[in-house]
């Protein structure tokens, strides 16, 4: 019994398993023996031999209290091994009889909610899962098990759950326990609907950007596996059968998604390298390739893709390319503010200066403080007020620019700026830049004028 103790602790279940069956031989007698051996089968799942041997050291006990401790063990042993069982009535009235023998909170509380309804947790769990609570709702899937842990449905919810929160390896667990009961169910469709679940486990774990490639094929190669065998499955409907090869369809593109996005980015780390050495026609080359191979742009940052085709582009005096790819890479990130700016050069190339204001202005608004714009803004500036034709066209404009100035808070505060009223009035006083050429170094400053002047305010012969 000793080494049995030793090799238990060591959790080498098998050696203690040997160990107490010997000593049962010797002393058979002896409900410690019994006991024992009783609580190896109950770490190895083996359920009913351990019931069989608690009820056997049950029946050995003397009627008196000094083994009572051993007894409220057994007890409770009996008890968790019936619940794996799913006999959970039985449970509760070894329970009972332990906590007879010894109050135990904690045991009290246990039985109290192996009493209740497991429905009735489980549909108060559904309701938090459904407010996005989801470590409430787990506490629930907690009781609906310990009340009944033979309903699949249970480990499922519990399982989702855990999911949400990122838990992969409880997770896990649960999809494990609720496949094993739902194949062993009558209901219709319950090992499809397990594996469905949990494909959608395995998916958000192999989308981790973390992932080596490797990795990643191994989990999509388990949910097919899965998906294969429960199509096979006796449960399984007609309905499930076309749903479960959705899905199998599904993950197979995600695989074959995966073999192109590795060329994708092969593609264009070759073009990085030749822009880098300057070789401007052999990255464009590398980088069409890239754009054959995902037109639907499904690369993650596909905008700098486009970005940097534009510059080679404009590099190589290809503006009508340039152009394109810099509007592409506008609209695939419009949050990006060098996207503008890069547009803007493009413009700049074509000496298009309104279209190079306006790409200049909305790169402003997303990065104030760019001084790389601010000094594309202040040049484009000086093209218009040096243009007569451009200053024909704000005229001609005047009344929406009217009306855009009294509509537009923003422009009303910086009008409100000193230094930009003086300038404003000197110029339209002395019908030249002389007063806008000291502040030309400025950069802040010209951005917030160039704001003034898209708006219209400053126009030959017109005072604010």
């Amino acid at each position: 019994r000793r080494k049995g103790g030793d090799a238990f602790r060591k959790r080498e279940f098998e050696t203690a398993l040997q160990h107490y069956s010997k000593a049962i031989e010797l002393q058979p007698h002896a409900p410690r023996n019994w006991a024992n051996r009783a609580a190896v089968y109950l770490e190895t799942g083996n359920n009913p031999e351990c019931i069989s041997d608690c009820t056997r050291a049950l029946n050995l006990f003397e009627e008196d209290t000094s083994q009572d401790d051993l007894r409220v063990r057994v007890l409770n042993r009996i008890g968790n091994a019936l619940l794996r069982e799913g006999k959970r009535m039985e449970a509760v009235q070894a329970f009972s009889k332990s906590l007879a023998l010894k109050p135990d909170p904690t045991l009290e509380a246990r039985v109290e909610d192996l009493s209740e309804d497991p429905q009735t947790h489980k549909l108060r769990g559904n309701e938090l899962f459904k407010a996005r609570r989801y470590q409430d709702a787990i506490l629930h899937y907690d009781k609906a098990i310990s009340c009944d842990s033979n309903h699949y449905v249970f480990f499922l919810n519990r399982a989702v759950a855990n999911v949400e929160l990122r838990n992969f390896a409880k997770a896990t667990k649960d999809f494990e326990a609720a496949s094993s009961l739902a194949r062993s169910s009558n209901e219709p469709g319950a090992t499809a609907r397990v594996v469905l679940k949990r494909c959608r486990m395995l998916e958000k774990q192999a989308s981790h950007r973390n992932l080596k490639r490797y990795e990643q094929q191994k989990i999509w190669n388990e949910a097919l596996a899965a998906l294969e065998d429960a199509r096979k499955h006796r449960n399984t409907t007609l309905k499930d059968h076309d749903e479960l090869a959705g899905a199998a369809k599904a993950i197979e593109l995600g695989m074959s998604w995966m073999k192109t996005e590795d060329n994708v980015k092969e593609e264009i780390a070759n073009g990085d390298r030749m822009f880098a050495d300057g070789q401007y026609a052999a990255a464009v080359k590398f980088y069409d390739k890239a754009v054959v191979l995902d037109p639907e742009c499904r690369i993650s940052n596909a905008y700098l893709l486009f970005s940097a085709r534009s510059g080679c582009n404009l590099e190589l005096n290809r503006t009508k390319q340039a152009l394109a790819d810099a509007k592409k890479c506008v609209e695939l990130n419009p949050s990006w503010h060098s996207g503008h700016m890069l547009e803007a050069r493009v413009y700049e190339v074509l000496e298009d200066w309104n279209l190079m204001l306006n790409c200049c202005l909305r790169a402003y608004d997303l990065k104030p403080k760019d001084q790389t714009n601010l000094a594309m803004m202040r040049d484009c500036l000086v093209k218009h007020l040096t243009s007569e034709k451009l200053q024909r066209e704000r005229m001609a404009g005047w009344s929406d620019a009217i009306g855009r100035m009294q509509s537009d808070p923003e422009i009303q505060e910086y009008i409100k700026d000193p230094k930009i009223r003086k300038v404003l009035e000197g110029m339209q006083m002395q019908q030249n830049l002389k007063p806008l050429v000291d502040h030309m170094e400025d950069l802040e400053f010209m951005g917030r004028f160039c704001k003034v002047y898209a708006s219209g305010i400053l126009l030959d012969g017109r005072k604010m």
